[in-house]
């Protein structure tokens, strides 16, 4: 097992219930598996927002980071975690004049 450590910024904080937790994972266990995990605790108000309309891991209303890196540099949802690992999410805000 590892633990991954958790942020959360803005209204998936509100879902989530906490600014900053661990998870602990299997070892080998990729950004998808954390969020799948996350889904199974907190339900659909999470799934609404990392999930497209067939359920698949896509992360499109939040930025996920692992270690300060955003996964369109890293693997995307395949990227694997690491014992010590630090995951940021953020939900994405959209506003304009």
């Amino acid at each position: 097992m590892m633990r991954i450590h958790v942020r959360t910024v803005g209204p998936i904080r509100r879902i989530l219930g906490a600014k900053e937790f661990d998870v602990a994972l299997e070892a080998e266990a990729t950004v998808e598996s954390l969020l799948r995990q996350l889904i199974q605790q907190h339900g659909q108000a999470l799934a609404s927002l990392v999930t497209d309309n067939e359920g698949r891991i896509a992360a499109q209303h939040i930025r996920v980071l692992v270690n300060g890196q955003d996964l369109f540099v890293l693997n995307d949802m395949n990227t694997t975690l690491h014992d010590g690992d630090v995951v940021s999410m953020v939900s994405v805000v959209a506003g304009g004049v």
